[in-house]
């Protein structure tokens, strides 16, 4: 599809939460991408130069253009998830090889276990954080989550630990610590 040839069609996209497909010439699915505002993204390809082969041979290959409005960004996120495992477009690299976005589960079990996990687990473990978390804070929220359940309580057969009253010192925390109220 040629720049000109886009500007025909760019009224027609909407600026809202969604996602967009690239069909070729003979309406094979090239490409599924998501975006928060479809007009923004999708006009990106055709008025910028393109930095890579990849997306140069992309657009050039472009033939029509299917988009569906969801409700919000994460939304998208899973749909688009969905459709590249359902229809393993050429050019979407990623998400082709049955990986998906990581997960972290808490077992539904007395001493419960937390973990990451790209995979669905349908035994009753609930799913706490995914799939829209950066890649680190994963991590960080797995290593800090038992902790978090034992100051909670959540654990059973754990009691949970006591919160110092206001003025009180926070042993946990150092000698020179004090709770205070907020205002």
């Amino acid at each position: 599809m040629t720049q000109a040839e886009f500007q025909q069609i760019t009224s027609t996209l909407p600026g809202l939460p969604g996602i967009y497909k690239y069909y070729d010439a003979a309406n094979e699915l090239l490409y599924v991408g998501k975006a928060k505002n479809i007009r923004k993204r999708v006009s990106s390809y055709f008025n910028k130069t393109l930095a890579s082969y990849k997306t140069h041979e992309l657009v050039k290959r472009i033939r029509k253009i299917e988009f569906t409005i969801v409700s919000s960004e994460q939304d998208a996120f899973l749909l688009e998830n969905s459709l590249i495992k359902q229809f393993q477009p050429l050019f979407n690299i990623n998400l082709k090889d049955d990986k998906t976005y990581p997960y972290i589960v808490i077992k539904n079990e007395p001493f419960p276990r937390i973990f990451l996990t790209r995979q669905k687990i349908e035994d009753g473990s609930r799913r706490a954080l995914g799939p829209d978390l950066p890649g680190n804070l994963y991590h960080h929220c797995v290593d800090h989550g038992l902790s978090l359940l034992v100051d909670d309580g959540r654990l059973p057969g754990v009691p949970a630990r006591r919160q110092p009253q206001a003025g009180q010192r926070d042993r946990g925390k150092g000698a020179a610590s004090v709770r205070r109220e907020a205002l």
